[in-house]
Order: C-alpha cells, then sequence, then structure tokens
C-alpha cells in the first residue's frame, strides 16, 4: 500500500503514513477496511447495473438510432406485428402531415384506419396460409438521408412464392431517423 498524499510504501498494516502522518483506511480486517471494501463493492455493483440498464434502455427505447433500425421497425410492425401506432412512430412527421392533409383526416382517425387495414391484411394471410419475411440489407448514408435495401419475399398456397428488393428512404431530423415515406 501506498500513501495517497506522499507515496510512501506503508506495510499494509499501518493506519497512519510513517513519512507523513496521513491516514491509510485502517489495518485490514479492521472496522473501517470492512466498511471500506463494502462501500466499494457497492460502488461497482451500483455501477455495472447502471451501465446495463442504459443499454437496455437506449436499445428498446430508440428504434430511431439508425436507417436500418428504423426501417427494421417498420416492417416488423407492418408485417409481423400489424402496429400502427409503431409505424407512425417511425415514420417522418413531415411525411405524416402530408398524408393528412391528403386523407383529410387527424391522427387518430388515420392510425385507426391503417390498424384496420392491418389487421385484414394479417387476417387474410392466416386464412388463406400466406407468408411474409424480410431482410434489411445495405445501407447508404449521405447528407442526413439513408437508402435502406430491404429484401422482401412472400408466398401464397394459391399463387407460389416471389420476393423482391427495394429501398427504402429514411431522413435524420433532431438526432433521430424516421423513414421518410412508406414504399407503395
Amino acid at each position: 500500500m501506498f500513501c495517497p498524499k506522499c507515496g510512501y510504501k506503508a506495510d499494509g498494516e499501518e493506519r497512519f503514513c510513517a513519512q507523513c502522518g496521513t491516514p491509510l483506511g485502517g489495518a485490514p480486517g479492521g472496522e473501517k477496511g470492512v466498511w471500506s471494501r463494502w462501500l466499494k463493492t457497492i460502488g461497482i455493483v451500483g455501477a455495472v447495473v447502471i451501465v446495463v440498464v442504459t443499454a437496455l434502455l437506449i436499445g428498446r427505447v430508440s428504434p430511431n438510432a439508425s436507417p436500418d433500425a428504423v426501417v427494421t421497425v417498420l416492417m416488423e410492425a407492418a408485417y409481423v406485428k400489424g402496429d400502427a401506432a409503431q409505424l407512425i412512430d417511425v415514420t417522418d412527421p413531415g411525411y405524416l402531415e402530408q398524408v393528412l392533409a391528403t386523407e383529410g383526416m387527424t391522427m387518430v382517425e388515420w392510425r385507426n384506419e391503417l390498424q384496420a387495414e392491418l389487421d385484414e391484411m394479417h387476417r387474410d394471410m392466416e386464412e388463406e396460409g400466406g407468408w411474409i419475411s424480410f431482410e434489411v440489407g445495405n445501407t447508404e448514408i449521405l447528407n442526413g438521408r439513408a437508402r435502406v435495401a430491404v429484401t422482401i419475399a412472400f408466398g401464397h398456397p394459391e399463387y407460389g412464392d416471389e420476393e423482391a428488393t427495394f429501398f427504402i428512404y429514411t431522413v435524420r431530423r433532431d438526432g433521430r431517423w424516421y423513414v421518410e415515406e412508406w414504399p407503395e
């Protein structure tokens, strides 16, 4: 053990520095030493918990962290979960305003209509034995916009299987990525 003030090398049993008199934290196993180790352990465990919780929250709360994350959420919301609210959350607010103005609807009316369409699509796929899968591919970023390649495969017992690759464009606003507009 070394003195934190003068750097003198103590033997580890000394409570005070022999050179300058600075307290060294007590003898190992003493009351102060146990308390100090206990507080240090709690501090380390607390720091680890904070780091883990923060990482989990960032991963969960931030679907807008990157263009491919936003596109993945869009595709999952549309084709896996059928969740209109999640689709809207990752869509550029400017695009949403245009859609609402064109449709002449409020956000609630439009979300409800969109949810009804998603529910119908999922019900039809389930009843008819259809399926859809997707893979998010390469992303090209340039000046706050990005183009994300998506390959979608879909099949139907009566019509067969098909696959298509297309691009979804995203835009960065206020530090978050959004789908710029939905693919047709």
